[in-house]
């Protein structure tokens, strides 16, 4: 698989395949909250074992706590099935980004944006396991490296100093134990450097163009690439689930985020659908 590649520049950060995964869906549910598509409710339900938390089947359709009765649900919750969220997780990241919409401006709304949200809203006790929470900790550390401080180290000369900043964050257990009002100056440093990266002059003029557009470009494709791979069954390679038109026209909602045209997304989707025929031949 390292012959196939669209050539797009390596990633700084110690990003996965999980990371970028788990970041994307995090980028579609902030898309379905900004556009007004999706609201999130919860209400108290009756435990259920350990061993059965995060599993779902295709059928069940939205009978867990997040209550969202609109069009959206079922197939946000194929597509969180498809790209292996478990439940626990997806209900953390609905209920820190469900306010999402009131801070941002549709169309203006960058990863990092979505980052720092995630990490403003959510605490040490809203993960199940301690193990669970310096991984999500680091993600969104390294998310905010890769995209502020390697794509833009020779754009603003307060780079040293969110060196340091993102040293804090990804250093969890100081991050657990040191005072609120020290986490929200970190928080608040990183976002007024974005703020000011964003603030630079758009290269293109294309409409709605924001920074992270073209700085980012390398990452939010990689991001789209595992949206669009969600239409594929995990359950049986290769073949499109039946609602692919449905997820598809869902993912539309993450272009003004991720700098997608119509263009874009017909080429990424080919090389994506490229790369799974190229795999099924491969091991005929």
């Amino acid at each position: 698989m390292d012959l196939l590649s669209l050539g797009l520049p390596r990633l700084n950060a110690e990003l996965s395949d999980d990371d970028l995964r788990e970041t994307a869906y995090e980028v579609l549910l902030a898309s379905l909250f900004v556009s007004g598509k999706m609201y999130f409710a919860e209400e108290k339900r009756e435990k259920k074992p350990k061993f059965l938390k995060g599993l779902r089947s295709k059928t069940e359709g939205s009978n867990s706590a997040p209550q969202m009765e609109n069009y959206y649900t079922h197939h946000l919750d194929l597509i969180r099935v498809q790209m292996e969220i478990s439940e626990s997780m997806d209900t953390l990241a609905k209920r820190a980004l469900r306010r999402i919409g009131s801070k941002m401006v549709q169309g203006q709304l960058d990863v990092p944006c979505i980052s720092l949200q995630l990490l403003s809203s959510v605490g040490k006790f809203d993960f199940p396991t301690e193990r669970l929470r310096v991984q999500w900790q680091r993600r969104q550390a390294n998310v905010l490296e890769e995209l502020l401080l390697f794509s833009a180290s020779r754009e603003c000369s307060m780079s040293e100093t969110l060196r340091i900043v993102l040293s804090k964050l990804k250093n969890t257990e100081d991050w657990v134990v040191s005072v609120p009002d020290g986490r929200i100056e970190v928080l608040t440093i990183i976002e007024r450097y974005n703020t000011r990266l964003s603030a630079a002059p758009k290269k293109f003029g294309l409409k709605g163009e924001t920074y992270h557009w073209t700085q980012s470009y390398h990452f939010n494709s990689r991001l789209y690439e595992k949206l669009l791979s969600s239409v594929f069954d995990i359950l049986e390679d290769g073949q499109l689930v039946e609602e692919a038109d449905e997820i598809l026209e869902t993912m539309k909602l993450t272009w003004p985020i991720l700098g997608i045209t119509r263009k874009l997304h017909d080429a990424l989707y080919a090389w994506v659908l490229f790369q799974k025929m190229y795999l099924e031949l491969k091991y005929i």
